[in-house]
C-alpha cells in the first residue's frame, strides 16, 4: 500500500456524527482517527451523502447551531475532502451493490472511498465488513459504565 493511500482514511457518516457531536458510544473508538486528521497525519475523505445525512439529523432537531458546525467542518477543515457523486463513483457503487447487496447509500460511501484511493474505510455499520475491496474498520461502541447503587 502506498504512503498516500495509507494516509487517507474514508469515513462513513456515523463516525462524523460521534466526533462533531462529541457524544455517543462511538466517540471513544472514533476519537483517535479524528485526532490523526486534526494533526495532519491523515487526510479524510467522505461522500457528499455524509453532508446530506448529518444535516438531515440537525434539521430534524431544529438545531441550526449544529447544522452550521457540520457545514463549517466540511467546508473549512484542512485535510477533509468531500467528494461529489460522479459517474465513476456511481458506476463503482453499482458494482458494489451487485456484488454485496449493499444499500445505495452504503455503496456510494464505499465507492467514494475506493475512487479516492483511501486505504481504510471507517464505519459504525457491521454489515459493511463483507466488502473486500478496501480494509473496513467497524467501530465497536463503548457503553457507559454502570454506576453502583
Amino acid at each position: 500500500m502506498s504512503r498516500a493511500r495509507a494516509a487517507t482514511v474514508a469515513l462513513d457518516t456515523g463516525p462524523w456524527i460521534a466526533w462533531i457531536e462529541q457524544q455517543g458510544p462511538f466517540l471513544p473508538p472514533a476519537a483517535p482517527v479524528f485526532r490523526e486528521i486534526e494533526a495532519g497525519r491523515r487526510a479524510a475523505v467522505t461522500s457528499v451523502l455524509t453532508v446530506l445525512e448529518v444535516l438531515t439529523g440537525a434539521h430534524r432537531r431544529h438545531d441550526d447551531v449544529l447544522a452550521q458546525r457540520y457545514a463549517d467542518l466540511f467546508s473549512h477543515s484542512s485535510g477533509v475532502f468531500v467528494l461529489d457523486v460522479d459517474l465513476e463513483i456511481a458506476s463503482r457503487a453499482a458494482e458494489l451493490r451487485a456484488s454485496y447487496g449493499l444499500r445505495t447509500a452504503d455503496a456510494i460511501h464505499v465507492a467514494t472511498a475506493l475512487v479516492a484511493g483511501a486505504g481504510l474505510f471507517v464505519t459504525t455499520d457491521r454489515r459493511l465488513r463483507r466488502v473486500k475491496e478496501i480494509e473496513v474498520h467497524v467501530l465497536k461502541p463503548v457503553r457507559a459504565a454502570r454506576r453502583p447503587l
